[in-house]
């Protein structure tokens, strides 16, 4: 098993990352480019859930602090 851990940024709509049907199609995607990359068909991909259910969160934008 490997974990890989994705960013996103958010378009400018009002798509939910944490939507089912916005997960999965991103899913079929990211299969289809690493077969299209040479990998095995074989491949599963599965999100991993935080205690709170969501997959994406949103990052604190980073302060330089001098």
């Amino acid at each position: 098993m490997q974990v890989i851990k994705v960013t996103l940024q958010k378009p400018n709509s009002d798509v939910d990352l944490n939507d089912p049907a916005f997960l999965d199609e991103l899913l079929v995607k990211m299969k289809k480019e690493m077969r299209d990359k040479g990998l095995d068909d074989n491949i599963q991909l599965s999100w991993n859930k935080q205690p709170d259910g969501q997959v994406f969160h949103k990052e604190e934008e980073k302060r330089d602090e001098l």
